[in-house]
């Protein structure tokens, strides 16, 4: 059981390994680090539709609150990941989804 799980990391580190260094010509190129700035902060610019529905509507039901927390873990790995790497937009784009998400949730489980 231990090779197999040894086998398998190996062949997802091979894999990705391989897709780093055949898309190297896009991650280093100087628009990149641009767009991607522009797309991270598209992550807060989804959810606020969410939060002005789950504030007006009349019934919050059929919002799964383990959804919310389940993404509030994701958000708050991906802002330290932005501070690890020294990437304000990432940062700041997972700090503004966390506030959102947190409101979500909250007013999700007051409302329920």
């Amino acid at each position: 059981m231990i090779a197999l799980r040894v086998r398998l990391l190996t062949l997802v580190d091979g894999f990705v390994n391989w897709v780093h260094d055949h898309t190297l010509w896009i991650t280093y190129s100087g628009p990149y680090e641009y767009v991607s700035s522009m797309v991270i902060l598209l992550n807060p610019v989804s959810i606020a539709p969410q939060v002005y529905k789950v504030l007006t509507a009349p019934s919050v039901e059929g919002v799964s609150p383990m959804i919310w927390i389940v993404f509030i873990f994701i958000q708050l790995a991906l802002l330290f990941e932005g501070v690890k790497m020294r990437r304000p937009a990432l940062f700041f784009s997972m700090f503004i989804s966390i506030i959102e998400t947190a409101i979500i949730l909250t007013t999700v489980l007051v409302r329920s």
